[in-house]
């Protein structure tokens, strides 16, 4: 069953020069009080991150992010709430041919 939400997203991206770039964005969804017991009891995911990108050349770039991910599970009737938090490092890269 498909869960109804309200979130968002938002990147800022930041181009320094030729080879190097940065970007800091945040993301949210909040299934709504009706939902949230189909989502496994989740009452929010947050997500914050920055990053950055280097050109090796024309055709290969490198990246590197750092992000905090938390979610809040409970009740939306009661108090008791629990949320975690992770984080997470994340090295990619892309060739373009």
């Amino acid at each position: 069953r498909e869960v109804s939400t309200i979130g968002g997203f938002a990147d800022l991206n930041w181009q320094y020069n030729d080879d190097w770039s940065f970007a800091i964005g945040y993301g949210f969804d909040d299934p709504t009080d009706s939902e949230a017991r189909y989502a496994s009891n989740i009452l929010r995911n947050d997500r914050a991150y920055v990053a950055a990108f280097y050109n090796i050349n024309a055709n290969l770039k490198i990246g590197l992010e750092y992000a905090r991910l938390t979610t809040v599970y409970g009740e939306k009737d009661t108090k008791d709430k629990d949320s975690v938090g992770d984080d997470r490092v994340q090295f990619s890269a892309w060739y373009n041919f």
